[in-house]
């Protein structure tokens, strides 16, 4: 089990080049291995945002926000929602099999294609992915870091510190939020 705090942003639309070149040219920190690409499948929830259980590459992970923190200014570049998350994962391949084709037509999981990019720095783990879901896409940065390792004031000024070369639009408290938000708001289900 982990807890970690964590602040993520979405935003609809394709990737823009600009924000991943800056990812990959200019973003502080060292990057974590190469471009990712998975499919993952996320249970639907309906109007569950503090929730999280999916099926990723074998494992089962149950994601539950055991609290939000605090809404978080950082002047003209972004607004942000920090929460702290606990963490949980089964491994077990056979997990697989819970998905029955009559669990499939039901739309009771929710396939997630992700193009994941990483970079570490300080103690921060910073993220890049274009997503794709129900017909459409939509791109994600998040910012990670282990709890009690970091305190929130130190993520704060971590988080801050990246953004503050980072050249896309604006990122809105309205817009920053979790997986288990986006996938429960999107009124999937029978």
């Amino acid at each position: 089990m982990l807890t970690t705090l964590e602040m993520r942003w979405f935003k609809q639309g394709k990737l823009p080049n600009h924000v991943q070149d800056w990812f990959v040219e200019k973003c502080p920190g060292d990057k974590l291995g190469s471009l990712e690409e998975r499919t993952d499948l996320y249970l639907y929830a309906p109007e569950c945002d503090n929730l999280g259980i999916k099926l990723r590459q074998g494992n089962l992970e149950v994601k539950w926000r055991k609290t939000e923190l605090c809404e978080k200014n950082f002047g003209e570049i972004a607004q942000g929602k920090a929460a702290e998350w606990v963490k949980l994962t089964c491994a077990d391949a056979s997990l697989e099999s819970l998905l029955t084709d009559a669990v499939k037509q039901k739309k009771t999981w929710v396939a997630v294609e992700k193009q994941r990019d990483q970079r570490r720095y300080r103690d921060c783990q910073i993220e890049l992915t274009q997503v794709y879901l129900e017909k459409e896409f939509w791109w994600t940065i998040a910012f990670e870091t282990l709890t009690p390792i970091s305190s929130l004031a130190d993520f704060n000024t971590t988080v801050g510190d990246i953004l503050s070369s980072y050249p896309g639009e604006k990122l809105l408290a309205t817009d920053s939020f979790g997986y288990a938000a986006l996938i429960g708001g999107l009124g999937t289900g029978d």
